[in-house]
């Protein structure tokens, strides 16, 4: 599965992850590279059974999925992202992390960029339905990723998504693992 994505240098995000990482160092942690058969767009990712219990979530707006256009509508809240302003109703959410299975949430090198990271996450199975529905019905459309409130990415919905969400920006390997290190935690800065 295949997803188009902008580079940005949205100056704007600067926001703080709460442990450390600057959002314009991460700045598409993700370009929400959604894979599951990624024809190694961003290389291969393993998917493993989670094990041992699961992962109370704290703070489920940590990373939120949600419908953004480009197309300027009253009454919607707007970000910045890729040089241009999207607009979104800040309710609406595709997912958030009680969608994801935070006990699989891993570091992996990003594939062709030695020494940067990428974050996968696997849905679970209300998430899985939840993203492959959306995504189905909105191919060419922008999703777009907020992680800690702030918009990140806005990448263009190319095939259905379903099993797993990567969050793929310019991470270096301590970042990553920050990332993954408050997912684990459900969210909780």
């Amino acid at each position: 599965m295949e997803l188009i994505t902008r580079e940005s240098d949205n100056a704007n995000a600067t926001h703080a992850l709460g442990t450390g990482v600057d959002m314009r160092s991460i700045r598409a942690a993700a370009a929400l590279l959604l894979l599951a058969g990624c024809n190694g767009f961003v290389g291969e990712i393993s998917t493993e059974k989670p094990s041992g219990p699961a992962i109370v979530v704290v703070n489920p707006n940590y990373v939120l999925l949600r419908p953004v256009t480009s197309l300027e509508t009253q009454g919607l809240a707007s970000a910045p992202v890729y040089g241009q302003t999207v607009y979104f109703r800040p309710e609406e959410r595709i997912l958030d992390l009680t969608n994801l299975d935070l006990r699989t949430a891993k570091v992996e090198i990003r594939h062709g960029t030695p020494e940067r990271y990428i974050v996968a996450v696997q849905t679970n199975p209300v998430g899985k339905q939840l993203l492959h529905e959306w995504t189905s019905a909105h191919i060419e459309k922008q999703v777009g990723v907020f992680i800690d409130g702030q918009l990140i990415s806005a990448p263009i919905i190319e095939s259905p998504i379903d099993e797993m969400i990567v969050l793929d920006g310019d991470f270096t390997k301590a970042q990553a693992e920050s990332v993954v290190a408050r997912l684990r935690h459900g969210g909780a800065g």
